[in-house]
C-alpha cells in the first residue's frame, strides 16, 4: 500500500477538541474562487494557535498533539502529496475534496490512497453542488478554514494508522465518524468510494460543512474503555472451509522515516489462498464476509493468483510482486470445536521518534470453551504518559474453520478471522493479530 501524507505518529488515547474558527476582520474582502493567497507564516501561525487548543483541551494528549504540530514544522509533507493529484493547500475546495475522502474511507475502516479519478470526482461534485458559501469567505476565513481542517486530517489519519491492528482502533473510528458528519454536513459512515469519487448514499455529500465557521472536533472522549479483543465483521462470516485452502503469515519490521529519526514499525502480512487459484493479502476478513469484491475494486494491487512451486507455493499479485510460501507455511483451517489452552498474549503497537503506543491484550482460554479478555494500552510522547486498563471481559467461544466467535457474558456475540498457526496451539492469529503463549 502506498504511503499518505501523514505520517503515523502515536498519540494519546485521551480526549481532543477544538475551538471555532476566529471570525475574520470586517475589512477583510471575499472572492468569487475557492483559492486563496497563501501566507505561509499565517499558516503557521495558525497551526500553532490549534495545536495550543487541541492541547489545554486536554492534558494527556498535550504532548503528541504537540510532536505532531512539530513534525509539520520539520517537514512540509502536505503540498508535495496534494500537488500529485493536481490539487492545492492554498484552495479550500481542493482541500475539501481531500477531507471528505478521508472522513469517508476512515469510516469505512480504510486508509487507502485516494486515485486521481476520485479526487477529481469529489472535486468536480464540490463544484456542482454549488460552493457559494466557501466563495462567500474571505482570503483570511478560506485560508483558516483550510489549515483547520488539513491539521485535522493528519491528525485523525495518524491516530488510525498509530492503533492499526489494536482493539481500541474500532471504538476512535466510530467518534471520528461521527465527528465528521456533522462537521462535513453528511452521514460519512452511509457512503461509499467508487472508482470515479463518491457513489450513492443516503445523505449525499454537499460542498461545504453544515457551518463552515464551525468547531471542527478531532477525537473522541473516553475512547477505548471496555474494548473488545476482536475487531467485528458487519456480517456474519463463514468458515472458510468451502473456499480457502490455506493461509500464509508474514512479519516484517521495517523503518518508518519521521520527526526525531524515525523509528521501527512491525507489519504482519496474511497470505489467503483460495482453492479457485486467487490469492489476496490481507483480505481474509473479507473472504469470509463475503465482500472479495469491494476490497479487490478498491486493492487491485492485493490480489492476485497461485500457482505450485515445488513443495510449496508462489503467489503473484497484479503489481508483479511475488512472495514465495512454503507447504509448512501455509495454515488450514482449524478443527470444529477446537479447544484452545493457557494465556496469550497479543502486543502491537507504533514507535515513531519520541512517540509510541503500546497495546497489550491478555485473553486466557479455559475449560468449557471459555474465555476471559483483558489489557491495556499506554501511549508515550515528549510531554506525557497515559495508559487505560480495559475492563475485564468474559464468556464463551467457538472455533471453526477461519472463524472464531465470542459470546459475551453481556450477550454480545463477535466474529473474527482466526488462523491455527502451530499444531502446539501456542500460536493464533485473531483478525491478523497474532497472539501466543509466552515462554515466561
Amino acid at each position: 500500500m502506498s504511503a499518505r501524507f501523514f505520517s503515523p505518529f502515536a498519540l494519546a488515547l485521551a480526549p481532543l477538541a477544538c475551538a471555532a474558527l476566529p471570525a475574520a476582520p470586517a475589512a477583510a474582502q471575499a472572492s468569487d474562487s475557492l483559492d486563496f493567497p497563501l501566507d505561509q507564516a499565517q499558516r503557521e501561525r495558525n497551526w500553532d494557535t490549534l495545536a495550543e487548543e487541541l492541547a489545554a483541551a486536554d492534558s494527556n494528549a498535550a504532548g503528541m498533539v504537540r510532536d505532531v504540530r512539530a513534525f509539520l514544522r520539520k517537514q512540509n509533507v502536505i503540498d508535495p502529496y496534494m500537488a500529485g493529484y493536481g490539487l492545492s493547500s492554498a484552495d479550500l475546495g481542493d482541500v475539501l475534496a481531500l477531507a471528505q475522502f478521508s472522513a469517508v474511507i476512515l469510516a469505512n475502516r480504510r486508509t487507502d490512497d485516494p486515485t486521481q479519478a476520485q479526487v477529481d470526482g469529489i472535486r468536480a461534485a464540490i463544484t456542482q453542488a454549488g460552493a457559494a458559501e466557501l466563495a462567500a469567505l474571505s482570503a483570511q476565513e478560506k485560508q483558516g478554514l483550510a489549515d483547520r481542517l488539513l491539521f485535522i486530517m493528519v491528525l485523525q489519519n495518524a491516530v488510525i494508522e498509530a492503533l492499526e491492528g489494536q482493539p481500541v482502533r474500532e471504538a476512535w473510528l466510530d467518534a471520528f465518524a461521527s465527528t465528521n458528519s456533522e462537521m462535513l454536513g453528511f452521514d460519512v459512515a452511509q457512503v461509499r468510494i467508487g472508482p470515479n469519487g463518491f457513489d450513492g448514499s443516503a445523505s449525499a455529500p454537499q460542498a461545504a460543512p453544515q457551518d463552515s465557521r464551525a468547531a471542527l472536533a478531532a477525537g473522541p472522549a473516553g475512547a477505548g474503555m471496555g474494548a473488545s479483543p476482536v475487531t467485528p465483521s458487519a456480517t456474519r462470516l463463514s468458515n472458510g472451509r468451502e473456499s480457502v485452502l490455506g493461509v500464509g503469515y508474514e512479519t516484517t519490521v521495517v523503518f518508518v522515516p519521521g520527526f526525531g529519526g524515525g523509528g521501527l514499525n512491525q507489519i504482519n502480512t496474511l497470505t489467503t489462498l483460495m482453492k479457485d487459484g486467487r490469492a489476496c493479502q490481507d483480505c481474509l476478513t473479507e473472504v469470509l464476509d463475503g465482500t472479495l469484491a469491494s476490497f479487490a475494486a478498491e486493492n487491485p494491487d492485493d490480489m492476485g493468483r497461485w500457482r505450485k512451486a515445488g513443495a510449496g507455493y508462489l503467489v503473484t499479485f497484479s503489481d508483479g510482486d511475488t512472495r514465495e510460501i512454503e507447504a509448512k507455511g501455509l495454515h488450514g483451517p482449524a478443527p470444529a470445536g477446537a479447544q484452545l489452552s493457557g494465556r496469550f498474549k497479543g502486543v502491537s503497537g507504533t514507535s515513531i521518534g519520541i512517540a509510541s503506543t503500546l497495546s497489550v491484550d491478555f485473553l486466557d482460554f479455559m475449560p468449557g470453551s471459555r474465555f476471559l479478555f483483558d489489557g491495556s494500552t499506554s501511549s508515550i510522547g515528549a510531554y506525557a504518559i497515559a495508559a487505560i486498563d480495559r475492563a475485564a471481559q468474559s464468556g464463551r467461544y467457538s472455533i471453526d474453520g477461519f472463524r472464531i466467535t465470542f459470546d459475551y457474558a453481556n450477550g454480545k456475540r463477535e466474529e473474527a478471522s482466526f488462523v491455527l498457526y502451530d499444531t502446539n496451539d501456542e500460536f493464533i492469529l485473531i483478525d491478523g493479530q497474532p497472539h501466543f503463549i509466552p515462554d515466561d
